[in-house]
């Protein structure tokens, strides 16, 4: 199974337990969030909406490729792929 690089933007690591980068094995983006949100479930709520979708203002690439542009949960993951998820954010400064 493919090692996965999850970056966690800084508006969602208190949710995370304050973790920039999760490692994660997943052959695809749907098994990806499933573990992920398993290690974190205060993540569900801020990635997922309560019918299992991405929300609206969430963005989850894999490398520089938005997974609405590609495959959905269906988007293939390899070997060494970094995954990263992007909220909308307003004003301030983002890490």
């Amino acid at each position: 199974m493919p090692n996965i690089k999850i970056k966690i933007p800084a508006p969602l690591r208190p949710f995370a337990d304050d973790q920039k980068m999760i490692d994660c094995e997943a052959n695809n983006i749907g098994e990806l969030l499933s573990v992920l949100t398993e290690l974190y479930p205060a993540l569900t709520k801020n990635i997922l909406t309560d019918e299992g979708e991405v929300r609206h203002f969430v963005n989850i690439f894999v490398d520089s490729d938005e997974i609405r542009q590609l495959d959905g949960f269906e988007t293939p993951l390899v070997d060494g792929q970094v995954v990263a998820i992007i909220p909308a954010v307003s004003g301030g400064q983002y890490e």
